[in-house]
């Protein structure tokens, strides 16, 4: 049984929401990896560049030693992305060397928390010296003092969506310089990893495994060039909530509040005018003309759940549709 809320239409505040010009976050990667494929817990880079594709070991035989996939991951919790909406994001890499022709790199959701550690390589080839929390093609957060303790990957080489969150071209060594990539996907993930931060387990960046010598390298965020560290630049809008005081009684109430299939407008006085229904970034969803005089029914079969504006001339109540 739907329950009927009714409210009073003695002295009310009156809620009006206004979406405000996009601003901008910039956040530096607050760590990044590479890892190294090994048959054992060998190779590791956890403060060196990050590399993406394949080395030249393997040649054009099948990979066992020659591919290299990069991780990056944002701090997302500042306060200023608390309760808005993320209109686009892009991820800015500086690409510094290669060792073959241009390809596409592309980036994927991790699924599975890993750690950065402290071992450094000047090179794709990866460290013998192994520190604790560096992630491997095994582990995704080695454990130094004992081995057979690491959390692994549950897939070697990284647990990482199959879905492409984006992907953009890197080129040749005439071509060095800044990459971005940016997509509706990546926003979506952004957006999902700030509502629940223990979702976020950045990206992985995948390059071309078809073949050798596809090695892509791009500064880490340990690099002395700030210029050069990995960057996500977050484009977002904050709704505002300006509270004013309505004098005396609204020309007409809302009921059920909250509503569920229907929603009824009631008015003071004789009515015939158009009601509006915005969400909460100043859209219409939908327009009613009232033409019962005192009361108009509304459908909400095609609105989804969430908080809307009922607007009629200059007065405005808030809905709650569930």
């Amino acid at each position: 049984m739907r329950k009927v809320i009714t409210l009073s239409l003695a002295t009310l505040f009156c809620i009006h929401f206004i979406a405000e010009a996009s601003d901008l976050l910039t956040i530096t990667s607050g760590k990044d990896n590479t890892i190294i494929q090994t048959s054992t817990e060998s190779l590791a880079n956890s403060t060196g560049d990050i590399f993406a594709g394949r080395t030249n070991q393997d040649g054009t035989a099948t990979a066992t030693t020659s591919i290299r996939r990069g991780l990056i991951y944002f701090d997302l919790s500042s306060s200023a992305l608390t309760g808005a909406s993320i209109d686009s994001v892009r991820l800015y890499l500086y690409f510094n060397k290669t060792s073959g022709v241009g390809t596409k790199v592309t980036l994927h959701k991790v699924i599975t928390n890993w750690t950065e550690g402290t071992s450094y390589y000047n090179g794709g080839a990866g460290s013998t010296t192994l520190t604790d929390k560096d992630v491997t093609w095994l582990a995704a957060s080695y454990n130094a003092t004992n081995p057979s303790l690491s959390s692994l990957w549950t897939n070697p080489g990284g647990d990482f969506g199959t879905t492409i969150s984006a992907s953009s071209y890197v080129g040749t060594i005439n071509e060095y310089g800044t990459v971005s990539w940016s997509s509706a996907t990546m926003k979506a993930e952004v957006a999902a990893w700030i509502a629940s931060p223990i979702t976020n387990f950045g990206w992985l960046l995948q390059g071309d495994e078809s073949t050798g010598q596809t090695i892509k390298q791009f500064s880490s965020h340990e690099t002395s060039t700030v210029a050069n560290r990995p960057l996500l630049k977050v484009y977002y809008s904050k709704i505002s909530a300006l509270q004013e005081i309505e004098d005396g009684s609204l020309h007409f109430s809302v009921y059920p509040n909250p509503a569920t299939d229907q929603v009824t407008v009631r008015f003071a006085e004789k009515n015939q005018k158009k009601i509006l229904i915005y969400n909460l970034f100043g859209s219409i969803v939908k327009t009613v003309e009232s033409t019962n005089g005192f009361q108009t029914t509304i459908g909400l079969s095609d609105i989804k759940s969430g908080v809307y504006l009922i607007k009629v001339g200059t007065k405005t109540e808030r809905l709650i549709v569930k």
